[in-house]
């Protein structure tokens, strides 16, 4: 084992549950997070290459930046407006996040335009709002795309993925997910939104039931990622 994977596996869930900002509801106007426009594809390769049938199903992915700090678990301007978002329920922070992914979107270009906006099901139920359904309906009026609520649907519910060991993610995973209408997929450009890329066992999970479906593309797009950053490289779709 690794370093860096000792750190994610032992030290850095220890600290994600110490950070005091758990309990601090700080103000999302004033959180403004540098927009890294961060190239995953990289990432994702790597993260599942050790698991059998794992081709990725994506012609890009995307993310805003880090979630948290590698080394000391503590959150960024970022992580800070997510864990808002989804923990304390503020839409406010959603709308900002909704924003900043807009002006990320802006910097780079996408391989193809999306015809349909789709998004990650949600963890928890029991939510005021659905933080991923509000910023995929915003991305899709956005892009003048048609966005369908709840097409990708969970065919059982979980723990919530937070603070769990990084291979109890994994097997968690999978075979979760099923399509509303399979139909609606067929011939399209997709974009795939998410909040956290984490394993990636999740976008991966529900990449291949669109591509199964007939998708055309796969395009992932989320607000942050954790762990170690992508290579420096030159992502294919970025602009010049």
């Amino acid at each position: 084992m690794s370093i860096i994977q000792f750190y994610q596996k032992y030290i850095g869930s220890f600290l994600r549950l110490s950070d005091p900002r758990e309990i601090e509801i700080a103000d999302p106007n004033q959180l403004n997070p540098a927009i890294d426009s961060v190239n995953l594809l990289h990432m994702f390769n790597a993260r599942i290459t050790h698991r059998r049938n794992s081709n990725v199903p994506f012609a890009s992915a995307f993310s805003l930046g880090r979630y948290s700090n590698l080394f000391t678990g503590t959150k960024t301007n970022l992580g800070q407006l997510i864990f808002l978002m989804k923990y304390q329920y503020v839409k406010t922070a959603a709308e900002r996040l909704l924003k900043f992914t807009c002006q990320g979107l802006k910097k780079i270009k996408l391989p193809y335009h999306p015809d349909l906006i789709v998004s990650i099901p949600d963890s928890l139920i029991n939510r005021p709002f659905s933080p991923t359904r509000l910023i995929a309906s915003g991305l899709a009026e956005y892009y003048y795309a048609e966005y369908i609520d709840d097409l990708i649907q969970r065919k059982r519910l979980g723990p919530a993925q937070k603070n769990r060991l990084f291979n109890d993610k994994i097997s968690d995973q999978r075979l979760r997910y099923s399509l509303l209408d399979r139909d609606s997929v067929r011939g399209k450009h997709i974009l795939l939104f998410d909040d956290i890329f984490d394993t990636g066992q999740t976008a991966l999970e529900a990449g291949r039931h669109l591509r199964s479906a007939g998708a055309k593309s796969i395009m992932l797009v989320t607000l942050a990622y954790l762990g170690s950053p992508p290579p420096p490289i030159h992502a294919p779709f970025r602009s010049s």
